[in-house]
């Protein structure tokens, strides 16, 4: 090249500026870069702007010095922008202080049982086996609107017995708070179901419900007639029928029976 010949490079960045110190391969002094400019140099001229350039995809070259490491040193930032670490803290303190106060008002995890018993046909006393036993958890919310949590369900043994081990509920209802006591069903084809029927029992002082740690005996009358037996089927439409599959087949066992269902 000639000693005065330019080498012309087209940048597209938006503008930014750099203080080149003295000694930097040319003279000290300020080079603007601006979006669709064009830059001549001369490898010959001492001057700032003039010094010889090797232009990159991603990375520039200013003489010896690698211009990233000279960009992040030297590039004057719009005290405007600057970043401020105080304000990102304080959001965070904000996020966690919102999600104490939402899990200190929600129902998230609650431990029931154990429970255990026997069902018996209240006629004879004999045991009654193969009846499903359904335990239903609940939480509470405004004005004590219930809020399905949980279930858990088994069947009685050929001695009539049942029982549940603890079992621990975990949920997230906002706003609410655990139904201390479990929502129980029991039911066998044939016979009144456990609560509802007025004949079944004994009732426990919590209604629907049955002691935590206790040996609780059930009674079941015998339905003597088919409106009996209709007036006993149970529908559940608030839990999912994952949890009560024995419930569910021993209802379409009893409907098939009496003509409600092919």
């Amino acid at each position: 090249m000639g000693k005065h010949e330019s080498h012309n490079q087209t940048l597209h960045q938006t503008p930014v500026t750099w203080a080149v110190p003295a000694g930097a391969g040319g003279g000290a002094g300020e080079l603007s870069v601006r979006r669709e400019k064009t830059v001549g140099s001369d490898p010959k001229d001492g001057s700032c702007c003039s010094t010889h350039w090797t232009f990159h995809e991603s990375r520039y070259q200013l003489g010896r010095y690698d211009c990233m490491a000279f960009q992040a040193a030297n590039v004057k930032k719009d005290p405007s922008k600057r970043k401020r670490p105080w304000k990102k803290l304080f959001k965070y303190l904000l996020i966690l202080f919102f999600m104490a106060l939402l899990v200190s008002v929600s129902a998230i995890t609650h431990e029931y049982g154990p429970y255990m018993g026997r069902v018996i046909d209240k006629e004879n006393g004999e045991p009654i086996d193969g009846a499903a036993v359904l335990l239903v958890f609940y939480t509470k919310g405004i004005y004590a609107v219930s809020s399905y949590a949980g279930a858990i369900e088994t069947l009685t043994d050929k001695n009539g017995e049942f029982s549940f081990p603890k079992k621990r509920i975990f949920t997230l209802h906002p706003f609410n708070e655990w139904w201390p006591y479990c929502h129980v069903t029991i039911f066998k084809p044939g016979y009144g179901s456990f609560p509802n029927h007025k004949e079944s029992g004994p009732k426990y002082s919590h209604t629907y419900s049955i002691p935590e740690a206790e040996y609780y005996t059930v009674n079941l009358p015998k339905l003597l007639t088919d409106k009996e037996r209709k007036e006993s089927i149970m529908m559940f439409p608030n839990i999912p029928k994952r949890r009560m599959k024995n419930l569910i087949r021993l209802r379409g066992k009893e409907e098939r029976v009496l003509g409600l269902t092919p």
